[in-house]
């Protein structure tokens, strides 16, 4: 996204400039990866669009008054922190944007962020991050057939990708239509890709925040083409063309005598430029993946109360929406409550899977560093090695969602991409290492699982349980993940490495060598005509059925509820969920907790009303938090699902009091279903718009290709 206007003067100074959103990470070396910390940013002065903040009020009872009505006490409340600001139009009835004019420096914006933390009727503050794309190139020649399926290899253990296998099938004319979105720079003129895309969106030069008007305008023409301009890289050169290789990987055409063989060449493709080759702001990426799936113009109107659309840019319709959303970029933070909120919105109304680049820093931490990928509901994506190693650059995760070839230019195996520039090569081939590349690889498996059609009883949750539960072991003894890894204390500390025939054969009951045991969903799928588009994006939970499945009586329901007005430091252990009606079968409902985002994730089948139970510390009238003591008070909350929408709601916790008065301590213990936190609520995409902190104020984000 550019921005249309140079801010005036700044009329607040604030001393030297200090660490934001753009996190780097504190090194601590520990074999071949680095713990990964959030340390200071280096010292620098902020780019327009970083000077957006989301900001949350506390009082939620506000969040049903008209935008009219709570817009002054936002005013309000910058005023008394003695903040400069322009503040717009509000998104999810909580996230005000706001344009924090006088912020000019990283050292100024931490500032800001510690007043606005500091103020009791702020619940969080966002930043509007910057990402950009995960880039490793280094120029080969090893062979695309070779390096998929580890011929290259001299010496055991031998990773077979199993690629091969997809790129040498014969699609059935009968299999589903299937959409990928790639979010990235956009496209360029190559023979491999000319004819392999068929719907465009710009939010880099098409969609800008007006900061005269304090508004975001488009430009319809602009907007439509998401062609990456040749002299957009450096110093006005070519580009690394990001999107066009990332694509390349996905579809790209065959046996024209240029480039690669992509993994489906039957693949619909979305191209949706949001970044270029110096990055993108979160704003345009969380707008890009909302109008990628057919829901930017909800989000606006419904969430962001804007049915004129008199702050947020009236953009054309998407009637194409994609199943599968790429995201081969990042950046190193956690994933904010802006960004969350968006992609839990993405996946409460959509069947969208999300798949995210884990980055290149060679990080490693309990979550992925980088968000998007570490947001709830993402699929995250590492890169391994043909040796079932990890990639010597790759983030790694106990929370990694799986890992696949990302190239190891150390030992020169780098992935054959397509190469729109007849500079760098006459046959429009060049090489590419990361987890930019992993990551539509991985798209490709997922996308080619919908278009074989999902097996009975297959859910979103338990399509991505299997990513994981079919992966193979990382083995290669020289591999940090090997190395760090403990038979009892840590048996998975980088999860596993994408197997491409077992995950295919359990989700859908085919085999790619040819033998299917288990017939898909459908009996009958109906040749689509040539300009039919057949994708199915109709809304579902996390426990809800993916398309081409058969409708359950009583699916399961997810939603995700987040109490930190009334309290905090919830106690994980003494959450409880029980159904009011004794003869539902306690394995029909759970609840877990998810401690990145203090998120209750809950999960019903039955309608009724279950009382949800547990111990936390509460949140004064004044909004200030009394130090932290888990169990501190036994907290009850009403949750419902409805028999006819099927909509999950869950009432404001209430504190229990003894008999003279004083808050209860006293421990629920957890029903059946339920169960403690910390584990990654895999529900809820966006495909990118950042979510605000928990009474954290972030500001914008550079997210990295």
């Amino acid at each position: 996204m550019k921005y249309s206007a140079i801010l005036g003067v700044a009329m607040v100074t604030f001393s030297a400039y200090a660490l934001s959103v753009d996190v780097l990470a504190q090194t601590v070396k520990t074999k071949s990866k680095t713990i990964a910390t959030e340390s200071v940013d280096a010292a620098r002065p902020l780019v327009p669009e970083e000077k957006i903040l989301f900001l949350e009020l506390a009082d939620e009872s506000l969040r049903v008054l008209p935008n009219e009505a709570s817009q002054p006490l936002v005013k309000k409340v910058l005023a008394d922190t003695k903040i400069n600001a322009a503040v717009g139009g509000r998104l999810l009835k909580r996230f005000w944007v706001v344009n924090a004019k006088d912020m000019r420096t990283t050292a100024d914006r931490a500032q800001v962020l510690k007043l606005l933390r500091a103020n009791s009727s702020v619940r969080s503050v966002s930043e509007n991050r910057i990402y950009k794309p995960f880039i490793f190139n280094d120029p080969g020649y090893p062979n695309q057939k070779n390096l998929y399926t580890g011929a290259n290899q001299t010496s055991s253990p031998v990773y077979d990708s199993e690629f091969v296998k997809l790129l040498e099938r014969t699609p059935s004319s009968a299999e589903s239509m299937v959409r990928v979105a790639v979010l990235d720079t956009g496209i360029a003129p190559a023979p491999d890709l000319n004819n392999q895309f068929d719907v465009e969106a710009n939010f880099v030069e098409g969609v800008d925040y007006d900061f005269n008007n304090e508004r975001f305008v488009s430009n319809s023409a602009l907007f439509a083409d998401a062609t990456e301009p040749a002299t957009s890289g450096a110093n006005g050169g070519e580009p690394f063309y990001h999107g066009s290789k990332v694509q390349s990987l996905i579809n790209a055409a065959a046996d024209n005598s240029s480039g690669i063989v992509g993994m489906d060449r039957a693949l619909r493709v979305s191209q949706i430029r949001v970044l270029s080759d110096s990055g993108g702001d979160s704003v345009s990426v969380m707008f890009g993946v909302l109008w990628s799936v057919g829901l930017y113009d909800r989000f606006v109107v419904e969430s962001g109360e804007d049915p004129n659309f008199e702050f947020f840019a009236r953009l054309p319709p998407n009637n194409n929406p994609a199943n599968v959303v790429n995201l081969s970029l990042g950046g190193n933070s956690s994933c904010s409550s802006f960004e969350q909120a968006a992609i839990d919105f993405v996946l409460n109304n959509s069947s969208t899977l999300i798949v995210a680049a884990a980055g290149n820093s060679a990080l490693y931490g309990e979550q992925v560093p980088f968000a998007p990928a570490n947001c709830n509901g993402v699929i995250s994506v590492g890169a391994s090695t043909t040796r079932f190693g990890d990639a010597s650059y790759g983030n790694v995760s106990p929370a990694l969602i799986t890992s696949t070839l990302g190239g190891e230019p150390s030992v020169g195996d780098n992935l054959p991409v397509t190469e729109p520039s007849i500079l760098r090569s006459m046959n429009g081939v060049s090489f590419a290492s990361g987890t930019s590349f992993s990551t539509p690889l991985v798209s490709g498996v997922l996308a080619t699982a919908l278009r074989l059609g999902l097996s009975e009883g297959v859910t979103s949750a338990s399509l991505i349980q299997a990513l994981k539960d079919t992966g193979h072991e990382f083995q290669d003894p020289e591999s940090y993940c090997v190395q760090i890894s403990d038979p009892v204390s840590n048996p998975r500390p980088c999860g596993t490495i994408l197997n491409t025939s077992a995950f295919l054969l359990a989700v859908t009951g085919v085999d790619i060598s040819g033998t299917t045991t288990s017939p898909p969903a459908s009996d009958e799928v109906v040749e689509p005509a040539p300009d039919e588009d057949t994708s199915s994006n109709q809304p579902i939970s996390d426990g809800g059925e993916l398309p081409s499945e058969p409708e359950e009586s009583n699916p399961t329901e997810t939603a995700s509820f987040q109490f930190s007005g009334t309290v905090n430091n919830v106690d994980a252990s003494s959450i409880g969920l029980v159904a009011n009606d004794p003869a539902v079968d306690p394995s029909s409902y759970s609840v877990s907790f998810a401690r990145d985002s203090s998120s209750f994730v809950i999960n019903l089948s039955i309608p009724g009303v279950y009382r949800l139970s547990f111990e936390a510390d509460r949140v004064s009238e004044s909004s200030e938090v009394q130090a932290a003591s888990a169990g501190q008070t036994l907290f009850v909350s009403d949750v419902t699902l409805d028999s006819d929408s099927r909509q999950i709601t869950a009432t404001d916790p209430m504190a229990q009091e003894t008999a003279d008065g004083s808050p209860s301590s006293g421990t629920t213990a957890s029903s059946g279903g339920g169960g403690g936190g910390g584990a990654i609520n895999l529900m809820g995409l966006l495909g990118m718009l950042l979510l605000l902190g928990i009474a954290k104020f972030s500001g914008p984000q550079k997210f990295q290709l």
